[in-house]
């Protein structure tokens, strides 16, 4: 009996160690975490070496009122457009002295503040197509107010006008070449959003738009283009890829054309929509733009009375984002149902005693300073009346 006892004994000894050693133990996944533990960025500043500085690329030209720098595809130009309606080339070259322009619109571009020549994207097919896409606040030619250096009324009626134009082989727009695609009934000068692209792997276009400084244009996408990012077929492929336009947007006497809509956009298919939203929640979103080796889609949204945001598209995010204006401003909180797509706060705020007008960047992805910068995103503030 006692060697029966002690046989039993062991075996339940080597079946609680079994049992043990087959516990589950540690995290079977990895738990939600954001970036920056979850969005605030460390403590302690990255060290740089310190060893670079800005400084004036091309010190024998000047420009009134420049929004953005690109290159022409295919050359050794780079390109610069004026808030105002003017567009130029000139040789990448700091002793360069001599700019061409490529096109002039500024009877019928209306400028001042977020307003005027917002965005420009060259088509990936520029080389053989020549089409160069512009983004601009449009009013009929002669009949612009106010001028680089006096401010219109904000309530100039105007419209969002994306359009197409053809360059000639010295990068010229030629005359009359003008094709719209937007041409979307505004009310302000204020809030117009600009930013765009082409996307490199599936070559839709992508423009930001803002709210028209109107709250009634925020959290809805039944109604017109405000308040977020628009995703359109400008090649009009059709098939798998993309179909018509299903609807006009209002208000009355806007008018879209001349392109599809992308089939995978996140509200194809829902009833009433305008099935060229991507993204929504945006107020003014002044810059997008993409870092192709991650895919990752970059947004400064500039902010109303206390915070500025930037904000993020992943190529693993869901599809449908919302960037929470106007119900939230910052990193505070998460939308509370209803509501449209899908919940997604900034990755970074800031409060305006830092800065007032979040102006989006780049991630640099160059080889001079590649140890301090490479992979950051670099980005700017138009800092105005700081408090």
């Amino acid at each position: 009996m006692k060697r029966i006892s002690e046989l039993r004994l062991w075996l339940a000894f080597i079946a609680c160690l079994v049992s043990a050693v087959a516990q589950p133990y540690g995290l079977g996944q990895r738990p939600p975490f954001g970036a920056f533990v979850e969005g605030r960025l460390p403590e302690a500043a990255p060290v740089f070496s310190g060893n670079w500085s800005a400084v004036v690329a091309f010190p024998n030209l000047t420009f009134l009122n420049p929004m953005g720098l690109v290159p022409m595809p295919g050359t050794s130009n780079l390109v610069v457009w004026e808030r105002e309606g003017r567009i130029y080339h000139f040789t990448n070259d700091p002793a360069s002295a001599t700019k061409t322009l490529i096109i002039d619109i500024s009877r019928q571009c209306q400028g001042w503040d977020d307003s005027g020549l917002m965005g420009i994207a060259f088509h990936p097919g520029f080389a053989t197509n020549r089409h160069l896409f512009i983004y601009y606040t449009y009013v009929t030619p002669g009949t612009v107010l106010g001028n680089a250096n006096a401010r219109p009324p904000t309530a100039t009626p105007n419209r969002d006008r994306l359009s197409r134009i053809t360059l000639d082989a010295n990068g010229v727009a030629v005359p009359g070449s003008e094709t719209v695609f937007i041409d979307q009934v505004s009310g302000s000068v204020w809030h117009n959003g600009g930013g765009m692209f082409f996307h490199p792997e599936n070559g839709f276009l992508y423009l930001t738009n803002g709210d028209d400084a109107n709250g009634v244009n925020n959290q809805r996408i039944n109604t017109s283009l405000h308040s977020g990012v628009i995703r359109i077929d400008v090649d009009q492929r059709g098939g798998a890829i993309s179909h018509p336009i299903p609807r006009q947007p209002l208000p009355s006497g806007s008018r879209t054309a001349n392109y599809y809509i992308p089939n995978d956009n996140p509200f194809v298919g829902q009833a009433g929509v305008l099935e060229e939203f991507f993204a929504i929640g945006l107020r003014s979103p002044h810059r997008m733009t993409i870092d192709p080796p991650t895919g990752r889609i970059y947004i400064g949204d500039v902010g109303d009375g206390s915070f500025e945001e930037v904000d993020l598209i992943t190529p693993q995010d869901p599809p449908g984002l919302n960037f929470q204006w106007n119900r939230i401003e910052g990193l505070h909180g998460d939308l509370t149902p209803p509501y449209i797509g899908v919940n997604r706060r900034p990755i970074l705020d800031y409060p305006h005693s830092e800065g007032s007008a979040v102006i989006g960047g780049y991630v640099y992805r160059g080889r001079a300073f590649a140890s301090d910068l490479g992979g950051r995103y670099i980005f700017g503030d138009n800092i105005v009346n700081v408090v």
